[in-house]
């Protein structure tokens, strides 16, 4: 059985952290998996219990010697068969004390956005075509796409509200385009109910719109929520208003359990959905009116979208192509090192 170290450098807990620990926790049914992360982790009581956790005691930087020091110690005494860092920040700390160890390092990229560090790895993974196409791989390079999965929980279905409700779910921050969305719905002529779930630093500035545009009572700021699956099967509508993802995970737990889903056209979202569920930030208070007015239609197409896309998302399936990808990265280096020594001895022969 192969030992795996799950490395992530951020301490705040979002959708990125959550698919960590769930494919952290669902990759330990098959392999010897600890996870590595920074100290003071706000999602460090979310590991399945049988999964060893390693807390970093260093100042959680990039430039700090210490934990520079203390990761290289620790690469050494655990000597894991593969590193798998997430996200840039880990990537970068993982190559930099890794120069001269050759320690198989295996980086995911969550975003599309051009981040270098990527391109100075011979192993990455992204969560979308659009990742894959924000990397310039080494020559001897591999890259591959892996979408996030989902855990699939149970949920009660009922009837829907008797008003328009609509969910939008992520961290408070300019990025996710919430500010855009309220003013679109702030548009619409027909009664409605927007629930925004998440916490960040636009609260405020949230705040002062719901306020500006009169929608108290109809726009309401959730914060940080457990029952996020549920809340989407009382929902008529997900909207994903995003400016940029890597993603985004609402889209396939969407797939899961809301009974409809628009969004941006970010991330993944075009090799999932058809053109009829995507618009921009400038359509959306057009596109929202016009589901809620052929809304049988739209659900009857999402269901069947749903249905033919689904399984593709099962945390089972994405942990299972994860472990794939293992084998084959480690077959390969296995080989190359083999022809190495052959090398070698035939050089000194």
């Amino acid at each position: 059985m192969i030992e795996v170290l799950q490395f992530i450098a951020a301490a705040t807990f979002g959708g990125l952290e959550k698919a960590f620990v769930e494919l952290t926790n669902a990759l330990a049914d098959h392999a010897r998996v600890t996870a590595l992360i920074p100290r003071g982790a706000e999602y460090r009581h979310r590991f399945a219990t049988w999964v060893p956790v390693i807390e970093l005691k260093s100042h959680p930087t990039r430039h700090n010697p210490l934990l520079w020091l203390e990761l290289r110690r620790l690469l050494k005494a655990r000597n894991p068969d593969i590193i798998h860092t997430h996200s840039a920040k880990a990537a970068e700390l993982v190559d930099l004390v890794n120069r001269d160890r050759g320690f198989v390092h295996f980086a995911t990229k969550h975003n599309d956005r051009k981040e270098s560090i990527f391109n100075s790895l011979p192993l990455v993974s992204t969560v979308s075509e659009k990742g894959l196409a924000s990397v310039c791989p080494q020559k001897n390079g591999k890259i591959w796409v892996i979408h996030n999965g989902v855990n699939v929980e149970p949920v009660e279905r009922g009837p829907l509200p008797e008003i328009f409700t609509m969910l939008a779910v992520g961290r408070l921050d300019v990025i996710k385009g919430f500010d855009q969305l309220i003013k679109a719905v702030a548009g619409l002529d027909f009664p409605f109910c927007l629930r925004i779930v998440g916490e960040g630093p636009e609260r405020l500035r949230l705040e002062k719109g719901i306020r500006a545009l009169h929608l108290e009572g109809k726009v309401f700021l959730e914060g940080f929520r457990e029952d996020i699956h549920q809340m989407m099967a009382d929902s008529h509508l997900v909207v994903i208003s995003s400016r940029r993802e890597g993603g985004p995970r609402i889209l396939p737990e969407s797939l899961f359990y809301a009974p409809m889903l628009i969004s941006t056209p970010v991330g993944m979202v075009p090799e999932i959905l058809p053109p009829d569920f995507q618009c921009g930030l400038a359509d959306m208070r057009w596109k929202i009116t016009d589901v809620c007015l052929n809304y049988a239609r739209y659900q009857r197409l999402f269901t069947q979208i749903a249905d033919r896309e689904r399984n593709n998302f099962h945390l089972p399936v994405i942990a299972r192509k994860y472990l794939n990808v293992y084998a084959e990265i480690l077959d390969t280096t296995s080989s190359s090192r083999e022809s190495a020594q052959t090398e070698e001895n035939n050089h000194q022969s």
